[in-house]
């Protein structure tokens, strides 16, 4: 918990920076009720993330042998992005889609939670291709710097795959010969990853469509922010502009520094976009990427009519995780 109000003190300190700096203008972002058209449109391309992530998820789900229907799956991503945007401390939005597949599975805690791991990182993979489409239209200084990091990822990620998939036999009897209960507990884990893992392997062209949904989503989002600028007035910051501030905006956002990234992609936003905009442009562009998160947040309150029709369920969910997460410590602190 006290890491987490540090967190939003960061966020609420980098907000009030912002304004102080004039990267957020409170009075621009009131301009945006004058076009309601483009308002809806923007929140309507949100409102379609939402499914389209459910979809995600429910495929990753299927793929490891899950049988769970698709409306749960969207109600569940509803309510995990309630818990995302109101309670995004101890209990946040992955937190209770682990939970409720973990219930829904019967006891594969291991497997479940690899799904929402790799449900991220098909995000994280859309974010970083849309981040390298916007190399090219970047100012040399920056796109170099830019090479390195996403090389560095592609790098990291391959590793890792390929340990993984060739190694994991190996790992796991290394692991499991450490003292109980750590070591066979923890090999049981990794055994269950490196399963589900292979199932992944075997079945390519679920993560390939993972990542294309990813794709299309983010999408979505660009498009949203380009409506919330043009109703808010803002000039001078073409199409390629809203779409190289926009992505790395949101790899900005996605850094575990605020509680869903406040503060942080307002500020990634409003540099990206003030470097990029013409001459004389002027200065909030920041105050776009705070529309943004205010309609997310109306989406967020929208999302409780889910969680009051699973409210219950969602409780026994975290009850049992909880009760995982406490076996698991009891078990470490046996073997010290």
């Amino acid at each position: 918990m006290r890491g987490f109000l540090i967190k939003l003190g960061i966020g609420v300190v980098g907000l009030l920076l912002l304004l102080y700096f004039g990267s957020i203008d409170l009075a621009v972002l009131g301009k945006a009720f004058h076009r309601p058209d483009f308002l809806l449109l923007a929140f309507l391309c949100l409102l379609a993330t939402i499914p389209m992530g459910a979809w995600r998820w429910w495929m990753l789900l299927r793929g490891l042998q899950f049988r769970v229907a698709f409306t749960w799956a969207q109600n569940i991503t509803f309510i995990s992005l309630f818990f995302h945007t109101f309670l995004p401390g101890a209990q946040g939005g992955d937190l209770v889609r682990v939970a409720m597949a973990y219930r829904a599975a019967g006891g594969e805690f291991s497997r479940v939670m690899f799904s929402v791991v790799v449900d991220r990182l098909t995000g994280l993979t859309a974010l970083l291709v849309l981040g390298l489409t916007t190399l090219p239209l970047l100012p040399s200084a920056y796109s170099h710097r830019l090479i390195w990091v996403a090389a560095i990822a592609v790098a990291a990620g391959a590793i890792g795959v390929f340990l993984g998939l060739r190694f994991s036999g190996t790992i796991v009897r290394l692991v499991g010969r450490l003292p109980a209960p750590v070591g066979p507990a923890a090999a049981a884990v990794i055994g269950e990853f490196a399963v589900a893992l292979q199932a992944y392997a075997a079945r390519p062209l679920i993560i390939v469509v993972a990542v294309l949904i990813s794709i299309v989503q983010y999408g979505l989002v660009l498009a949203a922010l380009m409506l919330l600028g043009n109703a808010m007035e803002f000039r001078g910051l073409s199409f390629s502009g809203y779409i190289i501030a926009g992505a790395w905006s949101l790899v900005a956002n996605g850094l575990p520094i605020t509680p869903g990234g406040i503060g942080v992609g307002e500020a990634a936003f409003g540099q990206v976009a003030s470097a990029l905009a013409s001459p004389g442009s002027g200065t909030g562009f920041g105050t776009i990427f705070l529309a943004m998160r205010v309609l997310t947040i109306v989406l967020g309150v929208i999302a409780v009519v889910p969680w009051l029709m699973y409210r219950n369920d969602v409780r026994a969910g975290l009850t049992l995780v909880r009760s995982a997460d406490r076996h698991e410590k009891q078990a470490v602190q046996g073997a010290k």
